[in-house]
């Protein structure tokens, strides 16, 4: 079953600084752009299709150049470093902003699908049809599965990695369920609902991405900030290990 939801605001993020602080480093910031691209398109858990800036610059995969060269052709033309950018306040906004992310899901006979998702408040709204106005206000809101997003702050690059759906994490609350309609699922100990086998499905290779991601921050003189969970949801930032989500 599909007990996950999405949220406005991210359930867990991870930081990073990548220092700028002479012109020589702005190399090394293209390089750890190409790289972050690779690892998450090696995983599947993030390849980044449309990028719109405020400059007026698009990218678009599959034109023929990595992202590097994109944040390089910007910066020669209106002199800023473009980052993939969340806009409108935070909203997702699919004709700015476009990724897609290899997940699993039940489809509405209980199939266990595997499929490559842009939008995970699309396909929840086609696997629950009928939802209530609070439902889809809170819960069913348009969001990529993960968000990578960064901007220049004075002489260091701040990137920012969130999940705005739950779908990733082995145990779930659960938000639009009665656990007395599916009490097999439902641990009441936990008071969260058993998301194990989704999780063990794509999960593992978000691990690997978020590991892969914070070697190569660390080998670029960058900081790791680790987690935090802005939602104050502690259940979901209970299930974090060291680097990303446990699932024993």
């Amino acid at each position: 079953m599909n007990y996950w939801v999405n949220t406005k605001h991210y359930l867990v993020g991870w930081m990073i600084q990548i220092p700028l602080q002479s012109p020589s480093r702005l190399g090394t910031l293209l390089e750890y752009m190409d790289a972050l691209l690779k690892f998450g398109e090696e995983e599947q858990v993030w390849s980044l299709l449309r990028d719109a800036h405020n400059c007026g610059e698009v990218f678009e995969a599959g034109k023929g150049y990595p992202y590097s060269e994109f944040i390089a052709r910007t910066l020669e033309k209106h002199g800023v470093v473009p980052l993939p950018s969340m806009s409108d306040y935070g909203m997702y906004n699919p004709d700015a902003y476009r990724c897609t992310s290899l997940i699993c899901f039940y489809n509405r006979e209980r199939k266990l699908i595997q499929e490559k998702i842009e939008d995970t408040g699309a396909l929840l709204q086609k696997l629950r049809p009928d939802p209530n106005e609070t439902d889809v206000e809170f819960y069913i809101l348009p969001t990529p599965p993960i968000y990578i997003f960064g901007d220049i702050w004075d002489d260091k690059a701040i990137i920012r990695i969130e999940l705005h759906t739950d779908i990733w994490f082995p145990w779930v609350k659960g938000f639009l369920d009665d656990p007395s309609e599916f009490p097999t699922h439902y641990d009441p100990q936990r008071k969260m609902f058993d998301n194990r086998i989704l999780a063990n499905c794509h999960t593992v290779r978000l691990n690997r991405f978020l590991e892969k991601v914070r070697e190569l921050t660390l080998n670029h003189e960058g900081i790791w900030h680790g987690v935090d969970g802005a939602a104050g949801i502690r259940d979901y930032v209970s299930q974090l290990g060291d680097v990303g989500i446990r699932l024993d």
